[in-house]
């Protein structure tokens, strides 16, 4: 059976506003990985869930991770999605979930 890879992050001692703040400083240390913070703050505010959207300009997919919170302390990369094409096939998406 195929299936979409799933990623859950378990913080214990992090609070909401500290993973969006570790994953901007993560951004900021890796030269091909970027944070969106537009697009975060949207997401955000759409969904009234604390979310990130981070970047990777270095595959042909040029993905973005989106990472949002699935209850207390609980955080999942809900999607990864190519910014121009949206879809990416659920292979190079499993792939994709190496990289992070």
């Amino acid at each position: 059976m195929k299936t979409y890879q799933e990623l859950n992050l378990k913080l214990k001692k992090v609070y909401d506003p500290e993973i969006i703040e570790i994953f901007k400083k993560f951004t900021q240390h890796f030269n091909d990985w970027t944070y969106l913070q537009k697009e975060s703050e949207e997401h955000t505010k759409e969904t009234s869930k604390p979310s990130c959207i981070i970047f990777l300009d270095e595959d042909h997919h040029k993905p973005s991770f989106l990472i949002t919170k699935i209850k207390d302390k609980l955080y999942s990369i809900v999607n990864i999605f190519n910014s121009q094409h949206g879809h990416i096939p659920m292979l190079e998406y499993n792939v994709l979930f190496k990289t992070i």
